[in-house]
């Protein structure tokens, strides 16, 4: 990140703020802090890692929401949730971002990778059944 973006868990960047950093870097990608903040919970699919194959072998139907497609993955928005925590290894290639994180976001570019794409344009809805498996991961 080209800025210090733990302080904006705390609060909303400005409009000043924004266009200060537009100025400086015009071809930044863009960040959404997560969590309480910006009322968004974040489930991480990481294709390199094994994300979509855990994903298909689960037995549990996600809500219809907005998805993202990474130059790695996928990234399911959800609003906001206590029962979920960022955090790594959920399942195999399965990852959280919550409070305390923040995802890249369309329309960034990864120079070596590729893009990141909006692939399900839909509301971002709320995940009120929070599996089990997805409440606590195997490393932080």
């Amino acid at each position: 990140p080209l800025i210090k973006w733990a302080e904006f868990q705390h609060h909303l960047a400005t409009l000043e703020d924004v266009l200060t950093w537009w100025t400086r870097w015009p071809d930044a990608n863009i960040g959404i802090v997560t969590g309480s903040i910006s009322n968004l919970s974040v489930v991480d699919i990481d294709e390199d890692n094994g994300g979509v194959e855990s994903f298909k072998e689960i037995n549990y139907a996600f809500p219809l929401t907005r998805v993202h497609k990474t130059p790695a993955g996928y990234h399911l928005l959800y609003l906001h949730s206590m029962a979920l925590h960022t955090g790594a290894g959920f399942l195999k290639g399965i990852d959280v971002r919550s409070d305390g994180g923040y995802i890249v976001a369309p329309p960034s570019v990864n120079v070596e990778r590729g893009n990141y794409t909006v692939f399900g344009d839909r509301q971002v809805v709320p995940l009120l059944d929070v599996p089990a498996w997805l409440q606590s991961s195997n490393r932080r």
